[in-house]
């Protein structure tokens, strides 16, 4: 504190000293959020992505479900216990596969997975079934070439490198294997 003396030279609303300027300014922000490696439990980052897969990727499904109901008052409590539920149901699907070496390549393979097919949900209105991807392996490049779109590659933008982005800059906070199992099996039981 004593290095910046409230003085005409330093400005106290931006936090740099006049002679500075902007650019070194932004260029220090920018670095600064670059370094930016927050320390997260497994857990807390797989509650995280199985919330982010549940609000962001399921759009067609929200749709869907909110399609013949009312603004009535029991909407708004369905809507939540849904969305409790696909959370809770991913958290406890994902929650056995993740481990120290597993945790960062696991979430971002489904981010991705999720965002592609979100965009064919949202797009086609078709469901993921197994035929559905039987059909996507056999598909022709001259086939995949016409899916390949300006909008596909902006949802993918969009929707799937901001978690990816925080997913690579967390820095995992491990626990002990005994107590990983006892917080994962403990926490889809937690009252709410």
């Amino acid at each position: 504190m004593s290095e910046y003396k409230l003085s005409p030279s330093f400005n106290s609303i931006t936090g740099t000293r006049s002679g500075i300027g902007p650019v070194l300014a932004a260029r220090r922000t920018l670095r600064a959020w670059l370094n930016w490696r927050p320390q997260v439990p497994t857990e807390s980052l797989l509650l995280g992505v199985s919330l982010y897969l549940t609000l962001v990727f399921n759009t067609p499904f929200w749709h869907a479900l909110l399609a013949g109901r009312s603004a009535e008052n029991g909407t708004l409590t369905y809507v939540l216990a849904v969305g409790v539920a696909l959370t809770a149901l991913n958290f406890v699907l994902l929650a056995p596969l993740l481990n120290r070496w597993t945790t960062k390549p696991l979430l971002g393979a489904l981010i991705l997975i999720a965002a592609i097919a979100s965009h064919y949900a949202g797009q086609f209105g078709v469901y993921f079934d197994p035929d559905m991807l039987r059909n996507v392996v056999r598909t022709d490049p001259a086939e995949a070439r016409e899916l390949l779109t300006l909008g596909f590659f902006i949802h993918l933008l969009v929707l799937a490198l901001p978690p990816l982005f925080v997913l690579q800059r967390v820095h995992l906070r491990h626990r002990r294997a005994s107590r990983a199992l006892i917080v994962r099996t403990a926490s889809p039981r937690l009252p709410s």
